[in-house]
Formats: C-alpha cells, sequence, structure tokens
C-alpha cells in the first residue's frame, strides 16, 4: 500500500484548492458597440472592442459578443487548457461581423492567433469592406498588401496548437481566408463556410501547415488559389493531416500573382491539394467540383485517399504523384475536363495503389441524382452501389450516413441508404379550426390551426418554426433554433415525450416563462391541441393572435433538422393580420409563440 506524509497530504490539498480556484475563475466578457473599454466587461458595462476582451482573458473564459461589425482582434503568447478554453462567440444567435479594414495599422488579419493554444473561435461573420484597398501613402500598413480572415502563427517560441476555428462565415476576403503555419499543430477547422477568397489574385480557402489537423465539414468556392492546401513553404513537411467531408468547388484562376515577383503562378487552383511532401494524411469523404485544375492532387507518402466524388475539373480528378505509397480507394471521378494535357480522369502513379475506384471498375456513368445541380449521390440503379471495399475505409459519409448501408460500401462520397423522399417542408398553412379552407388573412383573438406538410418523414428529427412581423429585421433563426432577438418576434417549444410547453422571453435565457405585454401570440396548450400524424407527414399547432397584435404581413418560417444533424432550406409563409377584434377573451395560460414539433 502506498503510504502518504501529512505533509504529501497537504501539497495535495492545496494543490486541489489552487486548481478548484483556477477553474472557478473562468468569467465572462461581453462586448458591445455601445460598450467602453474601460469597463468591466460585465453584460449591463461590456466592452468596446475584440481587442480588448481577448486581452483580458484568461484559461476558462468565454467571449460574448453582441451585434455590431468590429475590427478584429490578435491573440499572443496566451493560452487556455484542456479544461479550460478561451472561447469567443457571438452573443446568443446575434449576427457579428469582423471587418479586417476596420484594423488598426498593427493587424493584418481578421482574427490573429500567435503562439497560443486551447483557443475557439466560433460563429463570426469575417469580411473585408475594402479589400482592394491601395492606399497613395506609403505609410499606410494596408498598401500593396492582401489580407486574410485567420491566421495561426509562431513569431517567438511557443507553437500554437489546439485551436478551433468553426462554424464562421468568411468571404470578400483580398487574401486566403485560414492559414496555419507549419509550427502549428492539432488544429481543427470545422463548418466554416469560404468564399470570394484571395480577391487581390492570392489566397487559399484553407492553407494548412503543420500537424495532426483536422480540417472537416467546410464549404469553399470562389477562392483565387487552391479550396484546401495542406503544404509548408520552406518549414517542417507536415504529417497526419485529416481532410474530411469538405465541398470544394469553383476554386482557382488563370492569372493567379499577376503582377507579383515571386508568386506569379498563372493558372492554378485545385480543390484539394497535398503537398510539399510530407505523410500519412488521410483525404475522405469530400466532393470536389469545377475547380480550375485538379480536383484532389496528392504528393505525400503514405496518404489515403478514400470515398471521394471528383467531378468536372479542368485537369483531372485525381492526380497521385510517383513513388509515394498511398492508396487511392473507393473514389469517384468522372466528366473531367483534362485541360492543357492531363486526360483522363485520374493519373495514379507507378508506386501508389489504386483499387476499387470508378476507374479501375470501368464505370463511366456513377448515375448521380442531378450532377448539373451539384446533387451527387447516388440513384438506386448506380453501379457505385456496394461496389467499395471496407478496406481503411470510413464508417460514415459526408451527411453522417453509416457506411455501409448494403451489402459493402458504396464508392464517392455519398452512401446510398436506399429510395426515399428528400426530407424538406412542403407547405405551412393556416386554417380555422374545423375547417378545411386556407387562409391568407387572419384577425386577432380567433383561434387558428397552423399546419405544417412535410416530405420524408422518416428522415427528419425535428422541425423549428417561428413566426415574426415583417418590420422585425432581427426575426433570423442562424440553424439552432429555439432563440429570438426582438419583441416581435418570439419563440416557444413544444415537446411531446416530456409534455412540456416553455417559452423565452429573452433571447439565451433558459427558463421557461409567461410572455407579458400585447403584442404577439398566444399558444393553445391544452391537452390534444398538438398534433402529429406519420401517415399525413404533417404536424399541427393551435394558436392565436392577442388583440393588441400589430396588423399587417406576419411571416411563418421553418426548417427540418434531418436526422444527420443538417438542416433545411427555409420556408416561409406570409398570412396577413387585419385589424379587426374579436371578443374573446385572452386564455388563462398565456404562452408563447414559436413551436419546435418534435416527434414521439
Amino acid at each position: 500500500m502506498k503510504k502518504f506524509t501529512i505533509s504529501t497530504v497537504r501539497i495535495l490539498f492545496l494543490s486541489s484548492l489552487l486548481l478548484s480556484s483556477a477553474i472557478s475563475r473562468a468569467a465572462t466578457y461581453y462586448v458591445s458597440p455601445a460598450g467602453s473599454d474601460g469597463n468591466p466587461g460585465t453584460f449591463s458595462k461590456p466592452l468596446l472592442t475584440l481587442q480588448k476582451a481577448a486581452d483580458r482573458a484568461m484559461a476558462g473564459d468565454s467571449v460574448l459578443v453582441m451585434k455590431g461589425t468590429y475590427a478584429g482582434f490578435m491573440i499572443k503568447d496566451k493560452s487556455g487548457r484542456a479544461d479550460g478554453w478561451i472561447v469567443f462567440k457571438p452573443y446568443g444567435d446575434q449576427d457579428v461581423t469582423i471587418d479586417i479594414y476596420k484594423n488598426p495599422s498593427s493587424l493584418w488579419q481578421g482574427v490573429h492567433i500567435d503562439g497560443s493554444s486551447y483557443i475557439e473561435v466560433n460563429g463570426f461573420k469575417i469580411t473585408d469592406s475594402n479589400p482592394l484597398y491601395d492606399s497613395d501613402d506609403p505609410d499606410d500598413f494596408r498598401t500593396g498588401l492582401s489580407h486574410g480572415a485567420v491566421k495561426i502563427s509562431m513569431y517567438g517560441a511557443t507553437p500554437p496548437s489546439y485551436i478551433r476555428i468553426i462554424n464562421n462565415e468568411m468571404f470578400r476576403i483580398g487574401g486566403g481566408g485560414i492559414l496555419s503555419d507549419y509550427e502549428s499543430h492539432h488544429c481543427e477547422f470545422i463548418n466554416n463556410s469560404l468564399h470570394t477568397i484571395g480577391l487581390a489574385k492570392r489566397g487559399a480557402g484553407i492553407y494548412a501547415g503543420g500537424d495532426d489537423h483536422l480540417i472537416k465539414g467546410n464549404v469553399i468556392r470562389d477562392a483565387y488559389g487552391y479550396g484546401i492546401t495542406v503544404y509548408s513553404e520552406g518549414g517542417p513537411k507536415p504529417e497526419r493531416n485529416i481532410v474530411e467531408d469538405n465541398i470544394c468547388y469553383s476554386n482557382g484562376s488563370l492569372d493567379y500573382g499577376v503582377g507579383d515577383p515571386v508568386y506569379n503562378w498563372g493558372r492554378t487552383g485545385d480543390g484539394i491539394q497535398i503537398s510539399g511532401g510530407g505523410r500519412d494524411h488521410i483525404v475522405r469523404n469530400n466532393i470536389v467540383y469545377d475547380n480550375m485544375n485538379w480536383g484532389i492532387r496528392v504528393s505525400g507518402r503514405n496518404c489515403l485517399i478514400v470515398n471521394n466524388t471528383s467531378y468536372h475539373n479542368g485537369y483531372q480528378g485525381l492526380y497521385l504523384y510517383d513513388d509515394n505509397n498511398s492508396t487511392a480507394r473507393n473514389n469517384i471521378s468522372l466528366e473531367n475536363k483534362g485541360q492543357d494535357g492531363y486526360p483522363g480522369q485520374m493519373y495514379i502513379g507507378a508506386g501508389n495503389t489504386s483499387d476499387h475506384n470508378s476507374w479501375d471498375l470501368a464505370i463511366s456513368d456513377a448515375r448521380f441524382v442531378d450532377a448539373s445541380r451539384a446533387d451527387f449521390r447516388l440513384q438506386q440503379d448506380s453501379p457505385a452501389i456496394d461496389s467499395g471495399s471496407g478496406d481503411r475505409a470510413p464508417a460514415w459519409d459526408i451527411e453522417g450516413n453509416v457506411r455501409p448501408a448494403g451489402a459493402a460500401w458504396d464508392l464517392g462520397a455519398h452512401e446510398f441508404a436506399g429510395e426515399s423522399s428528400v426530407a424538406e417542408i412542403v407547405d405551412i398553412r393556416l386554417k380555422n379550426i374545423d375547417q378545411t379552407d386556407h387562409l391568407t388573412a387572419a384577425i386577432p383573438g380567433v383561434w387558428y390551426d397552423l399546419e405544417l406538410s412535410f416530405s420524408g418523414w422518416d428522415d427528419i428529427s425535428y422541425a423549428n418554426v417561428w413566426v415574426n412581423h415583417s418590420t422585425n429585421s432581427e426575426g433570423t433563426v442562424a440553424n439552432r433554433g429555439g432563440r429570438f432577438f426582438a419583441a416581435s418576434n418570439y419563440v416557444m417549444s413544444y415537446s411531446i415525450s416530456t409534455d412540456a410547453i416553455w417559452a423565452c422571453e429573452t433571447e439565451g435565457s433558459s427558463q421557461g416563462v409567461n410572455v407579458t405585454g400585447t403584442l404577439g401570440l398566444y399558444i393553445d396548450d391544452d391537452a390534444g391541441e398538438y398534433r402529429q400524424n406519420s401517415a399525413e407527414q404533417c404536424a399541427c399547432a393551435r394558436f392565436r393572435w392577442l388583440d393588441g397584435a400589430r396588423s399587417g404581413v406576419w411571416s411563418f418560417n421553418a426548417y427540418i433538422v434531418k436526422k444527420n444533424g443538417q438542416n433545411t432550406t427555409l420556408f416561409s409563409k406570409e398570412i396577413e393580420l387585419q385589424s379587426a377584434l374579436a371578443d374573446d377573451t385572452p386564455p388563462s395560460k398565456p404562452q408563447n409563440v414559436n413551436v419546435m414539433f418534435i416527434k414521439p
């Protein structure tokens, strides 16, 4: 048995106190255009700039940013912990934009993380309101330079690591989208949307130097250079990076870097490029199409390129350089143009392995659902179904569906799971109780049935529904639901499984409350007033406007969250609320407006 002395116990006790104190001190800083950097950063006294919040934030702290447009920020030589990340994100679902053109002269990116670790940047819009700015002042930092959205670097002695750049939109950028230097490691670039990148004729969507990065679920289009490139210019060769579940299209240009004495490359632009040597990278479940040069190009050693779909790229769908001991498996490469002397759908250099790909199986038509609309799912009669190998193949597809769904793995990024209707909102209808006529106008104080019709019922997890008046400019739910932003936009949730209804009076609150005031709706929470019918693929709730509700056009909005976690396109229906009032008394239990229909 291990023995502990009193001194040992005292040390352990003091250490636990110190750790507990460090964890408990985690703070939340708020930033607002109406704030001041002299404030403490509380909700009622927020800071003004992201930079001031970045200067104050310590391990475990969160920075919540209120709606507005801000200059960027830099974090230098500051780190969170594995159990206490420093997190930057919008407050609730508010729309927060970082404008690089607003930056001070010392900052060239929207977000610059240098020599730091355990930092998360989540949910921002990053843009440049003047990406091609060129001043006559030689001292102006913006003269002749192209500025990027996010940079992860090491200018000091500490390599940056464990950085999460997730759920951001980056657009109209003069330089590149996301760049990590070759010293970085274990960074995650997930679910970002990047478009119109490199407007100064230089810049990739994601440029990842370093090791052990995860590049997942990003949609990248219209980058002047590559969609995604794993590369290291002049530094250690990158290793063990994973590039999966991304969609890269319409990237590249014919005049990349024209006028630049170093980077005047002319025609360039692959969907995904693994270059600069390196080894042990995985490229899987990606869709690359309509890119200027190759769909996927790989020069690293011992790489695995598996279950990708490459279509209609300028050169070939896939290019593996010679003698790299890399493997191409379960890929589809079709309708690529073979321009500039690169004929055929692929080139597999000597010293690599190719098996179970469309070219190995002589598949010339994969029977996509609609390639002209970039729908690369497989039809039921596709020769790519059950034609793949499970050897080192992914256990899911690009939408998160389990592989294999049939006797064997399918080729390409999509796994065919059987014919089923596409999950979507078909219609939103309003009608009087016990009547079938669908209404385009309503009056306050009268009970109505709000009915949603769906297709693809078996693929639906739930539907988010909300109602807002046409004058409410804040009434947008950003892929999360269950939120509202202004007094004229209310949200309510209903769950059959828990038989509970709740309403949020303020954005971000977790406690259900009754909505007060006269503007908006009350929901009838009596038993039986919420109905779902899987045979008819519909859901219905009963509600009424208050007598004092604002007249005019109200918008009923809904989208589906599918079982794979993806959201469908927003469906909206407008109803005109007339000013005539009814004599009905308000319901005895006033609840709120918006409904989340959850399947039992």
